[in-house]
């Protein structure tokens, strides 16, 4: 996937606003800014990621295109 996407979108960057941890969870929001290949377009788009983890090591990430879901998915208040 990872390869097809580097196919499409070579540039990707990643901006994270705010990053907030517990012990086993991990939210990060901020924006996404990708450049296409063939057009050269550049998208820019918010997001917000999720991170479970135990003993040191991601068990489940999950991405959102709306950071306030991924803030309510966590049960984190701003």
């Amino acid at each position: 996937m990872l390869r097809e996407l580097d196919e499409v979108l070579p540039e990707r960057r990643l901006d994270f606003s705010d990053i907030q941890e517990t012990d086993n969870r991990v939210v990060a929001t901020g924006r996404l800014r990708t450049r296409g290949r063939g057009s050269g377009a550049v998208t820019e788009s918010l997001f917000g990621w999720v991170a479970d983890f135990k003993d040191g090591k991601a068990t489940r990430i999950q991405t959102y295109l709306d950071p306030e879901e991924a803030l309510e998915a966590a049960a984190v208040s701003e």
